[in-house]
């Protein structure tokens, strides 16, 4: 999170739920903040949330709405990347449940650690979502739905190429991720 306070340099707060971020090197300040408790900020003193694979492990999208909404500046950004609740990898993800994503992940990304895997709701991951817990009379909308490379793809070519191509077949609505633009009016 950027924050410009009364007459102050804009500096860089990252917070996470995470002890992980207390090492973070590009931020100014660093705190751990818990699920279900209010962010401890002051109304109105962000000018940019930067949110990046975060909204699918949101499990209480109205609460996290709700402090984001009252942290952000008037004319402030929330930018995200996440996951499209109807993308390929977020469906196989729901298939498999979140006791067993370690499991998968060991098989999928052998080099990430069991620390980094956390569960997923996906409750804050479409369109409908978005516009819900985000309303167009308090946020402009200019998200859009993104096809990056594959993330997973077993560190196998043919695996890869292959994925590509389904992706290039895919419908727009199943585009894997999300690129999430929401200006506070």
């Amino acid at each position: 999170m950027a924050s410009r306070l009364k007459g102050e340099v804009s500096k860089v707060i990252a917070c996470d739920v995470d002890d992980a971020v207390l090492d973070n090197p590009g931020a100014d300040e660093t705190l751990v903040i818990q699920p279900d408790v209010p962010l401890p900020f002051e109304d109105g003193v962000f000018d940019l949330i930067v949110a990046d694979f975060v909204f699918e492990h949101i499990a209480n999208p109205a609460r996290v709405s709700s402090e984001l909404r009252r942290i952000l500046k008037t004319g402030g950004w929330l930018c995200a990347r996440a996951p499209n609740k109807y993308g390929p990898i977020s469906l196989m993800t729901r298939l498999i449940h979140n006791s067993r994503h370690s499991r998968a992940l060991r098989w999928v990304q052998p080099e990430r650690h069991e620390i980094d895997v956390f569960p997923t709701v996906f409750k804050l991951n479409s369109k409908r979502d978005l516009a819900s817990w985000f309303p167009s009379d308090v946020f402009g909308h200019f998200s859009y739905r993104h096809e990056p490379e594959p993330s997973y793809f077993f560190n196998n070519r043919f695996v890869f190429v292959l994925m590509l191509f389904s992706n290039w077949l895919l419908p727009p609505v199943m585009k894997s991720s999300w690129l999430i633009f929401l200006w506070k009016k």
